[in-house]
């Protein structure tokens, strides 16, 4: 980031606001009703861009229609960037004509400013002049972007501060008794809640958003923020403190003095010892022959397992004391019946359709003596 300043340090990132979701906790007596309501679904996408000294833009808000009822002389609020599409998302085309909007309001500053964002299929990457941009590595957002640190998450809280207060301004108090007036429906007033009053407190909570705050989840994320004035900013490896803070902690509970830890000490280790090569014994050929000899080793099928089982049963019924070798058999047995059902075929569906072979005895056949294959033994075993 050499040649850049604080001022020049940029990120953005989308989220999505839910501009009528109420808060879902409250504070109520003990062994009093407390009832929700339902959850409304009606949500922004909203694109913020901040640096690393504070300075916010323009939020981009995009919402399902070019121009709500709401809006007066169907024009969007001043101080926002309004854009549109059927799924209220982020898109490609979007992204690029902010980027290219915001460009063009870097040359009119004559600045060139270094912006972070992360790599979504979204953030496309147009040819611009004062606007450099650089990708976060993936999945590493949450550790490396000031916005995921807890900047969005102030500004979240800060628009549910007005929701509530909007809430709280409709119901009437007296005067004296300072009791709620309990017909008003919470429910009818959040409805009631439209696109220009979402805007309104976007405005106002995203103003209200700290500089301390920004400050601080853009050093909390590794940036090295010393001064306004300073020509350079540094990056620090947020990973790499964290370990270095926890292996101070650690040593400090068993007793190590930091004399046993110096920040410039480089600590070497032994390369590990190669393995040994492993032993090949080579058999010399007969020297007559200059051919190589193909070594063919003998495939066993499972119709010559089961047929070594049959003779090792026939064995098993002879003897008299074959406890161990009953067990033999019953883990032979598993095995044999996992490799059966492994080369079994998944019978098709036409093979159902077909009809079957109507069996035809005539009376003077005699019924034949009952034949238990080896599969049947298996059963009788497992």
């Amino acid at each position: 980031m050499q040649g850049y300043k604080p001022k020049d340090i940029f990120n953005c990132d989308e989220t999505g606001l839910y501009f009528k979701g109420m808060p879902n906790r409250s504070l109520t007596k003990r062994g009093e009703i407390c009832s929700g309501v339902k959850d409304q679904k009606d949500r922004f996408t909203i694109l913020l861009t901040v640096s690393a000294l504070s300075e916010k833009l323009p939020p981009l808000i995009i919402w399902k229609s070019k121009c709500p009822r709401c809006f007066e002389k169907k024009k969007a609020p001043p101080g926002i960037v309004w854009c549109w599409n059927k799924s209220a998302w982020m898109t490609s085309e979007l992204f690029r004509s902010y980027l290219l909007d915001l460009d063009k309001t870097m040359q009119s500053q004559n600045r060139k400013i270094l912006l972070f964002l992360d790599n979504a299929t979204v953030h496309c990457k147009p040819v611009l002049q004062n606007v450099n941009m650089v990708f976060f590595q993936p999945n590493t957002t949450s550790i490396c972007q000031p916005l995921d640190s807890g900047i969005i998450q102030m500004f979240k809280v800060l628009y549910r501060k007005e929701l509530v207060k909007h809430l709280a301004s409709k119901m009437e108090f007296d005067g004296a008794s300072k009791v709620p007036n309990i017909d008003v429906n919470v429910e009818t007033t959040i409805k009631s809640v439209n696109q220009k009053l979402a805007i309104d407190w976007i405005k106002v909570a995203w103003k209200e958003v700290g500089v301390d705050t920004i400050k601080k989840c853009f050093i909390r994320t590794g940036f090295n923020i010393d001064s306004a004035d300073s020509d350079e900013v540094s990056i620090v490896s947020p990973t790499l403190e964290r370990a270095e803070a926890e292996f101070l902690k650690a040593a400090a509970d068993v007793g190590i003095t930091d004399a046993c830890y110096d920040e410039g000490t480089v600590v070497t280790f032994d390369p590990l010892p190669a393995p040994p090569a492993p032993i090949v014994t080579v058999t010399e050929a007969d020297s007559d022959s200059d051919e190589d000899v193909d070594i063919e080793e003998d495939q066993v099928t499972i119709a010559d397992v089961k047929s070594a089982y049959s003779v090792l049963l026939r064995y098993h019924r002879k003897i008299e004391d074959g406890e161990s070798l009953a067990r033999v058999l019953s883990d032979l047995a598993s095995v044999i019946m996992a490799e059966s059902n492994k080369r079994k075929r998944d019978s098709l569906i036409t093979e159902f359709m077909k009809p079957k072979k109507p069996c035809t005895m005539s009376v003077n056949d005699s019924p034949q003596e009952e034949i238990v294959s080896v599969d049947d033994e298996i059963l009788c075993i497992l």
